[in-house]
């Protein structure tokens, strides 16, 4: 069980690291309520705890620093490849337009010769596109 809270007629106990705060004209209702909980509880459990967060709070820290550096590298990469990337797609789009113009002529070419000869339809010229 937890150590019992001082009271003016009584000595904190001996488990209790710090003395309980006792209520004074100069002591605010605040101050006397954080000792009397700070008694309640167990010293060795808050530092843990405190031992944890801190802990956690490092390893956050840590993974920021990771993710800032690894998005500052992102960033310069994108910068560094963005030139390159905008002339593969152009080049992309004008292989593209000359496909499809080829295309075209091809088939109009095979239209011409099925209306020139008419019987050659069984005869392949060329792959069928």
């Amino acid at each position: 069980p937890p150590p019992a809270p001082a009271t003016a007629s009584s000595p904190p106990s001996a488990s209790s690291p710090s003395p309980t705060p006792r209520a004074t004209a100069s002591s605010p209702p605040a101050k006397l309520l954080v000792g009397e909980l700070s008694s309640l509880l167990d010293q060795q459990a808050v530092q843990r705890i405190h031992v944890r967060q801190t802990d956690s709070s490092n390893a956050i820290v840590h993974s920021n620093l990771q993710l800032l550096r690894v998005t500052a590298l992102s960033q310069h990469e994108l910068q560094r490849l963005t030139p390159e990337f905008q002339k593969n797609a152009r080049v992309l789009a004008d292989l593209r337009r000359d496909l499809t113009f080829i295309y075209t002529k091809v088939r109009k070419m095979k239209a011409m010769l099925s209306e020139k000869f008419p019987g050659a339809q069984g005869v392949r010229l060329a792959d069928d596109f």
